[in-house]
């Protein structure tokens, strides 16, 4: 693919998240924001999938930072499953307002509360990662045993290997939201009901 079709595409994902993260966090319309940012981040985890998968040539960074992006976006797909499969056990609660606040009971709005803010965060760093992967591609995909000579080698070039700890980050938080969806699936309709 043409550099600059790539760009559009990003380009693109980053005006659906931001408008899907504010759809999110409006009052009225917040199931709305689910299911707008499930579809997003479905979309755009397929495309990272067909788009970082099929570079040639790639070392272990460049590799790195393509698992995390990937895998935190199959990640989040499933959390986001989890969230809609609890929005549509409200559906009886919520059928007359469509896109109302969730209520749900204080243990676990404080847990969605944390899912948003880790989404957001996961998101934040991934698109960091590929603006990293982008601009400095050529510098990040050297061979790590030029790096790994000397300690004195790691010290006068240490971007490669802050760029391999930040793409842990995305991998971490997405794990803790799946941890933190699932305990959504263990809520019962008369919870949610109330």
């Amino acid at each position: 693919m043409a550099r600059s079709n790539v760009f559009l595409n990003y380009t693109v994902f980053l005006i659906l998240y931001l408008v899907a993260i504010i759809v999110l966090f409006y009052d009225n319309t917040v199931i709305i924001g689910y299911y707008f940012i499930f579809v997003v981040t479905c979309a755009c985890t397929l495309y990272n999938m067909s788009y970082l998968t099929n570079l040639e040539g790639m070392e272990l960074v460049p590799q790195v930072i393509s698992f995390s992006i990937v895998v935190s976006g199959i990640f989040h797909s499933i959390s986001l499953i989890f969230v809609i499969m609890m929005i549509s056990n409200m559906r009886v609660k919520y059928s007359s307002t469509y896109g109302t606040p969730i209520e749900l009971p204080p243990k676990y709005q404080v847990q969605l509360d944390m899912f948003k803010n880790l989404m957001i965060s996961t998101f934040s760093i991934c698109f960091l990662l590929l603006l990293w992967f982008a601009l400095y591609y050529d510098i990040l995909n050297k061979s790590n045993i030029v790096y790994t000579k000397s300690i004195g080698n790691i010290i006068a070039n240490p971007f490669p290997y802050f760029v391999m700890l930040v793409a842990c980050a995305p991998l971490i938080m997405s794990s803790i939201n799946l941890a933190i969806t699932n305990d959504f699936t263990k809520l019962s309709r008369k919870e949610l009901m109330k």
